[in-house]
């Protein structure tokens, strides 16, 4: 527990200690708390561990879980807090993996089954992440804000190839109507992190259906001049849109 310990407290200490008036400066703040935040969720689930008897502890797969549910927040809420001061990609970036985490973990620990509940829980995620990516939006950051508009969106559309795995047609035609609105999003918003956001989710979800419907039959090969033809697709779209979008 002594080394994350010291290791957050003394990256906390030093980017504390540095002057933030210049650019390389507030880099390196940003580099160091996020070491810290990757050491506080270490030493919070390290410290749990301690309280149910230690490293070698029985502790059951479910209690694991928990665990790592409860470590994974405290980075999360933790990384909303330095992101509003720092106004930070990085930071960005560790708030949506931090959020990623707990939602698997969450997903594990409650022992939902794969389809529409799986699907709900990253849809709260997502809402979450945008929702933080529009106020980054109306406090003028721009990368940050691109960075959460990137990932938000991105959780719930690939959530909904990955977890129909019984051939959930309707769950699959939902992730593609949420990457079109994530299209849709970036024309309004002027935000290229949901135009990224919507086309990958387009050409996962041809992917998608390529590989689940057509691997085994005569019409693969045409299904990949599909799925071709809509990634040129996508990226021209992208490529008219991109200069429209705010700088």
């Amino acid at each position: 527990m002594a080394i994350p310990g010291l290791v957050a407290i003394a990256a906390l200490f030093v980017a504390r200690a540095l002057p933030g008036e210049r650019a390389r400066a507030r880099r390196a703040q940003t580099s160091l708390v996020t070491l810290a935040l990757a050491a506080i969720g270490l030493f919070t689930g390290q410290l749990q561990v301690e309280l149910l008897g230690g490293p070698n502890a029985s502790i059951p797969q479910h209690t694991g879980y928990r665990i790592l549910v409860v470590s994974a927040t405290v980075a999360a809420v933790l990384a909303a807090v330095f992101l509003v001061r720092l106004r930070s990609g990085l930071l960005a970036a560790a708030l949506g993996l931090s959020l990623l985490i707990a939602t698997i973990a969450s997903i594990a620990w409650l022992q939902l089954e794969h389809g529409w509940a799986v699907e709900l829980v990253f849809l709260a995620t997502a809402a979450i992440v945008v929702a933080t990516a529009e106020y980054g939006r109306q406090e003028k950051v721009i990368w940050a804000t691109e960075v959460l508009a990137f990932a938000g969106p991105s959780m719930a559309i690939i959530t909904a190839f990955i977890t129909a795995q019984d051939g959930n047609l309707p769950l699959e035609i939902f992730g593609a109507l949420l990457a079109g609105a994530a299209f849709a999003a970036s024309v309004i918003r002027g935000s290229a992190g949901y135009a990224f956001a919507g086309g990958v989710g387009l050409f996962a979800f041809v992917l998608d259906i390529e590989f689940r419907y057509f691997q085994s039959s005569l019409n693969f090969a045409v299904s990949l001049v599909i799925s071709g033809l809509v990634l040129l697709g996508i990226a021209l779209l992208l490529a008219r849109l991109l200069p429209r979008l705010r700088r």
